[in-house]
């Protein structure tokens, strides 16, 4: 490769040190203008670019931007943000400062710390980062004082006045019960937001309505979700 005089071409090493050395994530004119990058050797510096990339050491956030690649600590207060079909449990970190969206927790099953975390729990656990950047957790204890969660979902009337909210979001749970005071004057198939609480019974949980969002068949439905 042609040097710039007396500086030859930098190492990924040399790239990657000054990436992590930033204060704020760094594009590839950044990088040129840092190690006088010009004329052919732009092209090696792209390619450079996207092998970091693919191995991991640096990630792009929002801005495509490149920064390293950002890592929770190995133990970590999380809190329980989704329970799909087949019962796996994903959370996310109760802090996150970084631009670009945290990497999925997923919490292992532990039959020792009693029933299965609930929605909107916060856990103290063990982190473990799997090769394809996300994570697993090992459950150390459940804190006191777990939020509750919220979900948007449709009303759907039952007989005797109760009625239940199916999720919008598929990958969620089955539909939530919502007591006859929460359901009267609600229209079938109006969408809402409820807000799920443990009720301290194995697996129980409370839902109460806190937002109407008005019909799901209106055209601004799909933004209000």
């Amino acid at each position: 490769m042609a040097k710039r005089g007396s500086a030859p071409f930098p190492t990924k090493e040399q790239v990657l040190e000054y990436i992590r050395g930033s204060d704020t994530p760094v594009g590839k004119r950044d990088i040129a203008r840092a190690f006088h990058i010009t004329g052919d050797d732009r092209s090696a510096l792209k390619a450079m670019i996207r092998e970091l990339e693919r191995d991991g050491s640096v990630e792009r956030g929002r801005s495509r931007k490149l920064a390293p690649p950002a890592a929770l600590p190995a133990v970590a207060v999380i809190r329980v943000v989704e329970i799909d079909a087949d019962g796996e449990v994903v959370a996310a970190p109760t802090t996150w400062p970084h631009e670009q969206p945290p990497p999925p927790i997923y919490l292992a099953p532990d039959r020792r710390s009693g029933p299965a975390p609930d929605l909107g729990d916060r856990v103290l656990a063990k982190l473990r980062r799997l090769a394809d950047g996300s994570y697993e957790a090992k459950a150390i204890r459940r804190l006191e004082g777990a939020g509750s969660a919220r979900l948007v979902g449709r009303v759907r009337h039952r007989p005797g006045g109760s009625a239940t909210v199916e999720p919008v979001n598929k990958r969620q749970r089955d539909p939530v019960p919502i007591g006859a005071g929460d359901a009267a004057g609600l229209a079938d198939g109006e969408l809402v937001v409820v807000e799920i609480s443990p009720t301290g019974a194995v697996g129980g949980k409370r839902a109460a309505v806190v937002e109407r969002l008005g019909d799901a068949d209106h055209p601004g439905a799909i933004s209000l979700i």
